[in-house]
């Protein structure tokens, strides 16, 4: 099918490429004609196919502004095994700050994993 949009800017091209045949052969007469049909063709073919690149690239899955809510678990920031931030008791909390318990793999503040 066939939408409203697309039919008003396929008229457009096809009403300036009629301006332009007539241009043409005014000023240049018929040697000019095949090279204008070619490029009118080209503009059609273009604007058909715009529209449905966008009407198919604009449908997601996720509405307009959506944020995922932050996952939990894996951290993204580095930490080597072994460092002293995870062999002593008195550790800090990756996501919050807060003083973890000894040998606690989850914060009892925010129940963050590191």
């Amino acid at each position: 099918m066939v939408s409203e949009k697309k039919k008003k800017q396929i008229s457009s091209v096809i009403s300036s490429a009629i301006a332009m045949i007539v241009l043409s052969l005014v000023i240049g007469g018929v040697t000019m004609l095949p090279i204008i049909l070619a490029f009118v063709f080209v503009m059609i073919c273009i604007v058909a196919r715009k529209d449905d690149g966008e009407s198919s690239s604009s449908k997601s899955s996720y509405p307009s502004g959506y944020l995922p809510e932050p996952t939990f678990g894996q951290s993204s920031q580095y930490q080597p095994q072994g460092s002293s931030t995870n062999t002593t008791a008195g550790r800090k909390c990756i996501y919050c700050g807060a003083t973890l318990p000894a040998g606690s793999d989850f914060c009892p503040q925010c129940g963050g994993k590191n």
